[in-house]
């Protein structure tokens, strides 16, 4: 008889829980289609509040924490956007899920400087997460062929790791965007310090000295540019034999 009882108490208690289930799971589709129009119609305040009823029921739930961060950068709060940022820290969800969520929202929405301004203000207020941050601001520069936000990351990270050669490349071609074209030389001729074979730091190298020749005035010093453009040009060439590296060559050779 015990044994009836204790099984009839250990029911009505796995029924009860799952009667509780399933209305937090009522309740979490409600709101979740709540906030999928509130968010289609940019009615920010709105959605905000049910993306919080939607993380009080499912506190992992990763892709309302970066809805809710994205939500509270349209509305201008960045203590409201740290305060879901610093719960998702407290639940364990890697930084990476976070910060690809708000970018591809924010470039579906055509507000990509809102997945910039998030990493700003996360650097800002969690200091000790620069370095990772700043790898995120650099492909975020790069890909938006910012060369001056490139130059501002690339160069300090470049100062702590010298040997990524991968950094070198990236910042060289903002120095070009900038018209920099003594510091990309500058960042060509490290690479090719490290890796003599490195096709793009010799082809650029190469035509920065062909091309300068029509400005050079002087004639050792046009002597020079057309010394170091062939011997660019022709190490390139040796690795990769392109019929545009060869014309210029064929045109260096009758100078």
């Amino acid at each position: 008889m015990r044994k009836l009882i204790i099984a009839i108490a250990a029911l009505c208690i796995a029924t009860a829980a799952y009667a509780g289930d399933a209305d937090a799971s009522r309740r979490y589709d409600a709101a979740s289609v709540r906030a999928s129009r509130f968010f289609k119609y940019q009615e920010w305040q709105s959605a905000l509040a049910m993306y919080e009823v939607m993380l009080d029921l499912r506190p992992d739930d990763v892709a309302s924490y970066y809805h809710a961060i994205f939500t509270c950068g349209m509305l201008g709060n960045d203590d409201e956007q740290m305060r879901f940022f610093e719960r998702t820290q407290k639940q364990g969800i890697a930084l990476d899920s976070i910060f690809s969520g708000v970018k591809s929202i924010s470039f579906a929405s055509g507000e990509g400087r809102e997945y910039e301004k998030l990493l700003l203000l996360v650097r800002d207020r969690q200091p000790w997460l620069s370095r990772g941050i700043n790898v995120y601001l650099l492909e975020y520069y790069d890909f938006r062929h910012n060369a001056r936000g490139v130059i501002e990351i690339a160069e300090s990270m470049l100062s702590d790791t010298p040997e990524s050669l991968q950094l070198a490349h990236i910042l060289a071609r903002a120095y070009i965007m900038e018209n920099r074209t003594d510091d990309a030389l500058r960042c060509y001729r490290y690479i090719l310090t490290h890796q003599p074979d490195d096709y793009e730091a010799l082809l650029n190298s190469g035509i920065f000295y062909y091309t300068a020749l029509s400005s050079a005035s002087d004639p050792a010093q046009r002597a020079d540019y057309a010394a170091l453009a062939q011997t660019y040009l022709f190490d390139a060439w040796r690795i990769c034999p392109t019929p545009h590296v060869a014309d210029i060559l064929g045109k260096l050779s009758q100078r």
